[in-house]
């Protein structure tokens, strides 16, 4: 993302150079050797040269002599998106005695040329000639960024820098001293690592849940996330130094084939995230076929070797992922997505961030590296906020497949369970009590001539009816009962660990109870009975159906003995046919 944000300072480098070309500043002070420098830009003069007229390094002396060179004022030097090389000249002063050695390091990795010139009496004492668009062994130090470690001698030395590129030409260039250039690059190593494994974790995360639930969303995040490191690996240099190594015409394309696939995959997350395809479905198409048309058109630019036309597309199409999708997650969230609020939030963070790195290097606000890298921590905080956006969207998926079994194992009138929530657990409790050799009974109850309650009352009466039986019923069974409803006016009670005698005491509590309910409605005052039946599981008993058909075959004999009574034992010999 760092590299995006000095991609979006192009919009304030293309005006630098008028810039440069006009302010005044102080005459520069040499670089001293016994101090580190974090930039040198404000050290050094610049040039930039004529479009087609490249200059030597003769040249560009007389230049200097001639006074065409502009003190720099702002600690890194921008030129924004030309072909025109430009130079730095700086001295360096060793009030010292004797040599010391000190490294440069320019961390503007993918500047295709770099060469560096270090005069002393006038003659010329060190030539390096590095880029991108040199393989890496030819570099003097094995570094992702291009270093260089000159021993400078007592007195004053002159050091020409010549950077060119056919993307952004900025020049962050430092000055250290061994022992704290590599704590230096300590630093960053354990930046990029922390950075890194953040990013990857999230990957590895999100490309598990993908493989566990199929959402389409956790897989274009997967993609924008492997992107984002695929882009900041060829930016950085990392990719370069442990991954493809000299192989130069591949990081030569890398900048905006990255970009282009980094930006796409990110407008492909955006739109699945804020489900633009079914709140906006003509949104939808048109970014998508914009997608395709950038990415055909980058194919060709790549092919016909057109690389700053490639690289300014890039630039705006990247321009184009970061404020079109956060424009879509505005237009998502008024459509009452909720969760685009995560997306509004981590896009606002990553826009500050690449702001923060542009005011910096542009010198309105200081220059640290905390300030610098701002847009890569924006990077880390957006990835991890809307990770937990997306583990948000799973919790929420969940309790509403919770709630959905839930609702599909209630009884909606009198929110008891239902006859497809006592099946899942009867036969647990069946189990549980053979097993330990336990006591277990069950009892079916019908509510006595329901049907004349509906007939003459209404069927919303009889609701009136079912609600209160049922907050009847939970009030007389004891914890660790299962009360249901069992369909129609049938209820139905499983309890464990109950002899037939303890359950005949309680289903007699429940018929009395109800039978001294006075249930009043709108229309009339309404005096209800119920028949029960008990069923006790015992050796000749030999499965949970057979204790229900017991259970219901007393039942019917309490219908037929005249109602309003508990039947616990089967006196009859034969069945009518109905009830």
């Amino acid at each position: 993302m760092r590299r995006i944000c000095n991609y979006l300072c192009i919009l304030a480098t293309l005006l630098s150079s008028a810039v440069y070309g006009t302010a005044s500043a102080a005459t520069p002070e040499p670089l001293n050797t016994s101090h580190n420098y974090q930039t040198i830009g404000e050290h050094s003069y610049y040039l930039q040269e004529q479009a087609g007229n490249s200059l030597s390094i003769a040249q560009v002396r007389a230049a200097f002599a001639n006074g065409r060179f502009t003190p720099s004022n702002s600690p890194v030097p921008g030129f924004g998106l030309t072909d025109k090389s430009a130079w730095l000249k700086f001295d360096v002063h060793n009030e010292t005695n004797q040599e010391l050695i000190r490294r440069l390091m320019l961390e503007a990795t993918w500047l295709n040329h770099v060469d560096i010139y270090i005069f002393k009496n006038n003659r010329l004492v060190f030539k390096n000639k590095t880029g991108d668009s040199m393989p890496l062994s030819s570099r003097q130090v094995n570094n992702r960024l291009f270093t260089i470690e000159h021993a400078f001698a007592p007195g004053i030395s002159e050091v020409y820098l010549r950077a060119q590129s056919h993307e952004p030409v900025v020049i962050p260039l430092s000055f250290y001293d061994l022992s704290s250039a590599a704590q230096l690059d300590s630093n960053r190593g354990y930046g990029y690592g922390i950075l890194y494994g953040i990013i990857s974790g999230l990957l590895l995360f999100n490309l598990l849940i993908y493989i566990s639930i199929r959402q389409q969303r956790y897989l274009f995040y997967v993609l924008y996330l492997a992107m984002y490191l695929f882009m900041d690996l060829s930016y950085t240099g990392h990719g370069y130094l442990y991954f493809w190594q000299d192989a130069v015409h591949w990081q030569h394309w890398l900048p905006s084939l990255s970009i282009s696939l980094y930006a796409t995959s990110g407008i492909l997350f955006a739109l699945s995230f804020l489900k633009i395809k079914t709140l906006f479905p003509v949104i939808y198409s048109n970014t998508l076929r914009f997608c395709f048309f950038i990415i055909g058109l980058q194919i060709l630019l790549i092919l016909f070797n057109m690389g700053k036309t490639s690289i300014a597309i890039s630039l705006l199409y990247v321009m184009f992922f970061s404020l079109f999708t956060f424009y879509y997650a505005i237009i998502s969230f008024n459509k009452g997505h909720n969760d685009a609020i995560y997306y509004l939030v981590a896009t606002l963070a990553t826009l500050v961030g690449a702001a923060t790195t542009v005011l910096s290097v542009l010198s309105v606000i200081p220059y640290t590296p905390l300030t610098f890298h701002a847009g890569e921590i924006a990077v880390a905080f957006d990835s991890i906020l809307l990770s937990i956006a997306l583990a948000e969207q799973i919790r929420r998926a969940q309790n509403e497949k919770l709630q959905a079994q839930q609702l599909a194992r209630t009884d909606i009138l009198t929110r008891l369970g239902n006859r497809l929530a006592f099946d899942e657990i009867s036969e647990h409790i069946w189990n549980h009590a053979t097993r330990n050799k336990q006591a277990l009974c069950f009892v079916m109850l019908d509510i006595d001539k329901f049907k004349s309650i509906n007939d003459h009352h209404g069927h919303a009466t009889g609701d009136t009816v079912l609600k209160t039986i049922s907050a009847t019923l939970q009030k007389v069974v004891r914890e660790g009962d299962v009360l249901v409803r069992w369909g129609g006016e049938e209820f139905a009670i499983m309890l464990p660990k109950t002899s037939l005698a303890q359950a005949e005491k309680l289903a007699e509590r429940i018929r009395k109870a109800i039978e001294t309910l006075n249930i009043s409605t709108k229309t009339a005052a309404i005096k209800v009975t119920a028949s029960l039946g008990v069923a006790e599981k015992n050796d000749e008993v030999n499965s949970i159906s057979d204790l229900f058909s017991i259970a219901d075959h007393c039942l019917y004999q309490a219908k037929q003995q005249g109602r309003n009574r508990v039947i616990c034992v089967d006196n009859s010999t034969s069945l009518p046919d109905a009830r």
